[in-house]
């Protein structure tokens, strides 16, 4: 037993030194605001584009949505309740990136009303305003790239 120790502390001293060949000690800093404000700048610069699918409806059999999410924060949303007479709406206003979901805030708006989690670059879900899913895994939420 005493013969494999030492060439396993051995190995556990070499991996630790590799990791930090200065043996300085690494400083973890919270990022500045600015860094946090460009991290989230990017995210929706990524994010920005169209995204389409046909969400679940407790009144119709569903309800087609396009939303455009523009790179500059804007966003336009279209949605046509099916069969339904007048079932046609359109709302245009801001969009943010915050902890993983997409919140909208329509013109003239001081507090977003639809969010989506962000599933990937390619996907998103709508949820409730705290970030909780429908219950329902057959009814479908999710809006697509395209």
């Amino acid at each position: 037993m005493k013969m494999f120790a030492l060439p396993l502390a051995i190995a556990a001293t070499l991996s630790l030194a590799a990791c930090n060949k200065n043996n300085e000690a690494q400083v973890l800093t919270e990022p500045s605001a600015t860094e946090v404000a460009n991290s989230i700048n990017e995210g929706m610069q990524q994010l920005s584009g169209n995204f389409k699918g046909t969400l679940a409806c407790a009144s119709c059999p569903g309800i087609e949505t396009a939303l455009s999410l523009n790179a500059d924060g804007t966003y336009t949303l279209e949605q046509t309740y099916l069969e339904e007479q007048d079932g046609y709406s359109k709302t245009t206003g801001k969009w943010t990136l915050n902890e993983g979901r997409v919140a909208l805030t329509p013109d003239g708006a001081t507090e977003a009303d639809t969010f989506y989690a962000v599933d990937s670059n390619d996907a998103l879900t709508q949820v409730s305003a705290d970030g909780s899913r429908s219950v329902n895994a057959e009814l479908n939420y999710t809006l697509k790239r395209g």
